[in-house]
């Protein structure tokens, strides 16, 4: 709608949705500094909560998109696509809980969907959040 009203929507429906969740993301994680200063709640645990709701928006794309569908369509990226999108803008450090909240609700997701996870070696959060994706991807080229 914002691209419409504002005259500039890409040509291209694939970008155009990611060009949504791009603005979804920078919406919610913007402005975090002004938050918390005039909060006084501290900027990291802001940025951590936000992020979190980032994810669990995230996670909805694998339940409310059929499994045949995950590796996308003519008007959708692929989940894995925009899940590696998501996590790529999140700027928190390798252990912070958020990874390990994304991994798990991604683990459950991934179980729920009959997706196979194997078992691994836990380096941080991140690479065990960036591995879920790895498997959603992989289920997808299926």
């Amino acid at each position: 709608m914002i691209f419409k009203s504002e005259g500039n929507a890409p040509e291209d429906r694939l970008t155009e949705e990611m060009e949504c969740d791009v603005f979804a993301a920078e919406m919610m994680l913007s402005k975090i500094h002004d938050y918390s200063s005039a909060s006084g709640y501290p900027e990291d645990k802001v940025r951590m909560k936000r992020s979190i709701s980032i994810a669990l928006g995230s996670a909805f794309l694998a339940v409310a998109t059929p499994r045949h569908n995950f590796g996308g369509t003519a008007t959708h990226p692929a989940v894995h696509d925009r899940w590696s999108a998501t996590l790529g803008r999140i700027d928190l450090e390798e252990d912070d809980s958020y990874w390990l909240y994304f991994a798990s609700l991604a683990i459950a997701l991934l179980k729920h969907r009959k997706i196979t996870f194997p078992s691994q070696l836990v380096v941080s959060y991140k690479q065990l959040a960036v591995a879920t994706i790895k498997a959603l991807e992989e289920a997808s080229n299926k």
